[in-house]
């Protein structure tokens, strides 16, 4: 019986398990297995998942640092699906050449630039969204006497795009980080002020602005914000709550149609592929594309 491995590398977004149930339930001939590391035996371990095809397939995240020598030891995995974002890609660029993979593009940042989504951010941005909106319900209810700006850190290095479309979403504003940099762009900064000045002095008495954790939070009023007079609190996004086992519809669509591209992969034969999504239909193309 062909043997297809599959790994989940770093995070576990949501839609990760409707994607395990739907390839469970179309490679009942093959054989479908899990593919962990031992950190204490610094070995590969493998689980047969149709085992857990009735349940929640459970499938324990691998560390990309040890990726490249879990792969070496793979040579009974005929073909490999890897669920992971771009660092995860990178890495299996560099061990191509021992194994035949499909790349499922998972990131809470969508910052795969080959794909106009990938599985798990449409549920991270929801979940942002309504824990800043419950913070907003919050503050209605409540009088201060001086403007109270709150701000809200996404985990990780998130894209200008992810904070732009968060902003947009709760009438607030993002800070965007110089790349490579612990420190915010400067000329960003000084435009969100001049806006929060305008909408205080108009009568609103709170806001939201969004940045990540290249950005120290601590720093942001007196470095970026030096001319506002507000109170500053500031909220941190628990990367978990990111994830976890309650996607939105839309990742629910992503992670059936992705599941389907990847069956066709192990049924086709061919060779490296990565998965990814152009105006809104689930392609596969050659890893050398891209």
């Amino acid at each position: 019986m062909t043997k297809i491995g599959i790994i989940n590398v770093d995070h576990s977004p949501s839609g990760l398990h409707q994607f395990l149930q739907r390839i469970l339930s179309q490679l009942s001939s093959y054989e479908v297995v899990g593919i962990e590391w031992n950190d204490h035996e610094g070995k590969v371990h493998t689980k047969d998942l149709h085992e857990y095809a009735s349940s929640y397939p459970v499938l324990q995240t691998v560390s990309s640092n040890v990726l490249e020598r879990l792969i070496g030891d793979l040579h009974f995995i005929s073909r490999i699906i890897v669920i992971g974002g771009i660092n995860v890609f990178k890495e299996l660029k560099k061990v191509n050449n021992q194994i035949e993979f499909l790349f499922v593009p998972a990131s809470i940042h969508n910052n795969i630039t080959w794909t106009e989504l990938s599985l798990g951010y449409d549920t991270a941005l929801n979940s942002i969204i309504e824990s800043t909106l419950k913070i907003k319900d919050t503050i209605e209810s409540l009088k201060y006497s001086i403007p109270r700006l709150f701000g809200v850190q996404i985990p990780g290095e998130a894209p200008s795009k992810m904070l732009k479309d968060l902003s947009i979403a709760v009438d607030g504003f993002y800070l965007e980080s110089q790349s490579n940099q612990n420190q915010f762009n400067r000329d960003n900064s000084c435009s969100i002020q001049q806006s929060l000045k305008n909408n205080f002095s108009n009568g609103l008495t709170y806001s939201f602005l969004l940045f990540d954790e290249r950005i120290y939070a601590a720093n942001i009023p007196e470095y970026s914000l030096p001319e506002l007079d507000v109170d500053w609190k500031v909220i941190q996004i628990d990367e978990a709550l990111c994830m976890g086992q309650n996607p939105s519809a839309l990742d629910r669509i992503i992670a059936k149609t992705f599941a389907n591209q990847a069956v066709e992969w192990v049924h086709s034969q061919a060779k490296s592929e990565v998965l990814y999504i152009d105006r809104r239909e689930v392609k596969r193309k050659s890893y050398s594309r891209v």
